[in-house]
């Protein structure tokens, strides 16, 4: 008889908060810096570990995979004038990412108990307050002005199992996790000269759940 263990959960992002006031410039005229934000503020929860696999003349996996972490609350406020060059370089980005949950262990055997999906972490809120006096410009392309999302993490994967008696893992704990509220307030004037670059970006995301696990045998469940 084998009985394995499950995925051990995953720590939370910490609270992200960035103020400024001043005056931030990124990039050289005549050189490459693609990938260059002005100001990057993230949290991302870490994502849940995955349960063991059995196999034996009794196989059992009955722990589910690791539930992931959250991740935390991400603020920016800033009144300074912001000014980025290349592509993929966004005045203020901000940014709140649930981890996703673990994969349950897979299980094989005259009986075969497989384990469950493990559940998603949630996004974070996301505030972001840009003030009268600051002014952003952008000229890449994908260079939005302001850059402000929370994600839900994806649900755990339940784990397939086989033998004559064979229960595969479910998903039913392992749903996507809630995208945070966000919220951006702008004052100042934004400008993006590229391609695809939005002034202000704002979005929610919820995470899409785990899939079911298979089974194959005699009796598959």
């Amino acid at each position: 008889m084998a009985l394995a263990g499950g995925g051990g959960g995953a720590s939370p992002g910490g609270a992200v908060s960035v103020f400024n006031t001043g005056t931030i410039r990124t990039g050289t005229v005549g050189q490459s810096g693609a990938y260059s934000d002005a100001i990057f503020a993230q949290s991302v929860g870490g994502g849940g570990g995955e349960g063991a696999a059995a196999g034996g003349l009794v196989g059992l996996s009955l722990d589910a995979g690791g539930g992931a972490g959250d991740g935390g609350a991400v603020t920016v406020s800033s009144t300074g004038k912001l000014q980025t060059l290349f592509d993929d370089s966004y005045g203020i980005f901000a940014q709140s990412i649930g981890g996703g949950g673990g994969a349950g262990g897979e299980a094989g055997g005259l009986v075969a108990l497989a384990g469950d999906g493990g559940g998603a972490g949630a996004g974070g809120a996301v505030s972001v307050s840009n003030g009268l006096l600051g002014d952003i410009v952008t000229t890449g392309a994908r260079s939005g002005a302001i850059f402000a999302q929370s994600v839900g993490g994806g649900g755990g994967n339940g784990s397939p199992s086989g033998g004559i008696v064979a229960l595969s893992g479910s998903a039913s704990t392992s749903g996507g996790g809630n995208g945070g509220a966000v919220t951006v307030a702008n004052r100042a004037v934004l400008t993006t000269f590229g391609t695809a670059a939005k002034g202000i970006f704002a979005q929610s995301v919820g995470g899409g759940g785990g899939a079911g696990g298979e089974s194959g045998g005699l009796v598959a469940l």
